[in-house]
C-alpha cells in the first residue's frame, strides 16, 4: 500500500504530508527533500513513451496525470520516477533545475514537464583540491 496510509487518512479528512506518494521520509536527513515532492515510483513493461510524449495518452501520461493530482492534493510537487524494461530510468518533474539542480534531457511544454535520466539527475560530484 505504498502511499496508501496517506490516502486512507485524506478519505477520513486527516491531512499526512509526511506518508503521502510512493517514497517518504522516515530521517531528518531526507525530509527536506520529500516534504515538498509528492514521488510517486512506476516500473512497467512498456510506459508507452512515444504516445505519451507525442499524443498525451498512454501508461506514463496517464501515471503523470495522477501524480499531478495527488500533490496538489497535498500541496506538493509532482515527480515521477518510471522505468521501462530495457531503458534507462526516467524521472519527470515540473522542472528539473528546481528539484535536482540540473538540466532537463527533454522538455515537454504541454504537460508541463521536464525529463531527465535518473542517474544523472540524482548524482553528485564532489570537488577534491589538490595539496601544493
Amino acid at each position: 500500500m505504498s502511499g496508501g496510509r496517506a490516502t486512507l487518512q485524506l478519505n477520513k479528512d486527516i491531512v499526512n504530508k509526511a506518508q503521502s506518494g510512493d517514497l517518504t521520509a522516515i530521517g531528518a536527513e531526507a525530509y527536506v527533500f520529500a516534504e515538498g515532492l509528492f514521488i510517486e515510483c512506476k516500473h512497467y513493461k512498456d510506459l508507452q513513451f512515444d504516445r505519451g510524449f507525442i499524443c498525451k495518452s498512454g501508461l506514463i501520461w496517464t501515471f503523470w496525470q495522477a501524480a499531478c493530482k495527488e500533490a496538489n492534493r497535498y500541496n506538493k510537487s509532482p515527480v515521477l520516477v518510471a522505468r521501462q524494461n530495457h531503458y534507462p530510468i526516467v524521472v519527470i518533474t515540473r522542472s528539473t533545475q528546481a528539484v535536482f539542480n540540473r538540466d532537463p534531457m527533454i522538455v515537454l511544454p504541454d504537460w508541463p514537464a521536464e525529463v531527465a535520466l535518473f542517474d544523472d539527475a540524482t548524482s553528485y560530484k564532489i570537488a577534491f583540491r589538490r595539496r601544493s
